[in-house]
């Protein structure tokens, strides 16, 4: 059931956000209207992936995630978690900077050290969120737990200004249930989750903190960005959209046949595969919803991938 609700609330959702990104293309006079546009409809979209998170018991699927999305999305849900007296600052991070993991997760752990850092920010300050590449050897970077992986990192950074952390009690910030907070501040669980996700991501978690100065924890995530191949795959000119959704249809239409790609659509899957075996050296990508009315999607694939010379297949 829930997954079913999510399913149509994306069907709804979707079509608004790349709305949003086509009329910015446009060059809108009305820039805050889709400022304020986006924002509402991200958080939307947001709150179905935690619904979804929380029917299944677990995180999103794992899957390659940009860096500067995963922070700038932590930016935006941070916006109205902080008084007027906190600056966050996000550094500019590269698109093609991945990791591999649950963007759910990964922003638990982000909006959980920010609003640590706020709480260490009592009279106002700076927070400030930033990511560089960094190559991990645990001789170097005097990390001797057995859990660290060689090779390249993310490091994210989320520092502040505040009232730091005394040296006495650094070694115990990531056990279970303890916390300087008081009883109705806080649970003692918070950075403990914070470093289990982390591990979970094949990462780990070191910090700075000096009393009176402030606090910087790095989250340090294994990444293969650096070493991504150039693409051998053939030039993408046509391209098959088989959804049911009028809506998400025609964003992808204009989307698509805006950048000069030769688009045909098809609104269930029988009327896909006719099209595609009619032309089959038309298409070079099939774009598909999962749900197909009429058609297996795993028959229609594997159909397709029979095809001679068969397109990409993105469901």
């Amino acid at each position: 059931l829930t997954g079913g609700i999510a399913h149509h609330l994306n069907n709804v959702l979707g079509p608004i956000l790349t709305s949003v990104d086509i009329l910015r293309m446009s060059r809108s006079q009305d820039q805050d209207i889709l400022t304020a546009l986006e924002g509402s409809a991200q958080h939307g979209a947001d709150l179905v992936r935690q619904l979804l998170s929380f029917a299944r018991g677990t995180g999103e699927e794992r899957r390659e995630i940009s860096v500067a999305t995963l922070l700038e999305s932590v930016r935006r849900m941070l916006q109205p978690a902080l008084p007027s007296s906190i600056n966050v600052t996000v550094g500019q991070t590269p698109e093609d900077w991945e990791v591999h993991g649950d963007a759910t997760q990964l922003r638990q752990v982000l909006l959980n050290l920010c609003l640590n850092a706020r709480d260490a920010l009592p009279e106002g300050g700076r927070i400030t969120i930033s990511a560089e590449h960094v190559r991990v050897d645990p001789a170097t970077i005097g990390y001797r737990r057995g859990d660290v992986h060689e090779g390249p990192h993310v490091r994210i950074a989320v520092a502040d200004d505040g009232t730091g952390i005394p040296p006495e009690i650094l070694d115990r910030i990531f056990d279970p249930f303890f916390t300087t907070k008081p009883p109705t501040k806080g649970t003692g669980l918070g950075l403990h989750n914070v470093a289990s996700i982390v591990k979970s991501h094949d990462g780990f978690v070191t910090i700075e903190s000096e009393p009176g100065r402030g606090t910087t924890f790095y989250i340090y995530l294994p990444t293969r960005s650096q070493h991504i191949a150039p693409s051998r795959e053939r030039t993408v000119h046509g391209v098959l959209v088989i959804e049911d959704d009028d809506a998400i249809r025609t964003v992808l239409e204009v989307i698509l046949s805006g950048r000069g790609y030769d688009v045909a659509l098809a609104e269930d899957g029988a009327t896909g595969l006719e099209i595609l075996q009619r032309e089959p050296e038309r298409f070079d990508l099939v774009l598909t919803d999962f749900h197909l009315s009429g058609v297996n999607i795993l028959s229609a694939i594997r159909l397709i991938k029979s095809m001679p010379s068969p397109p990409k297949i993105v469901v």
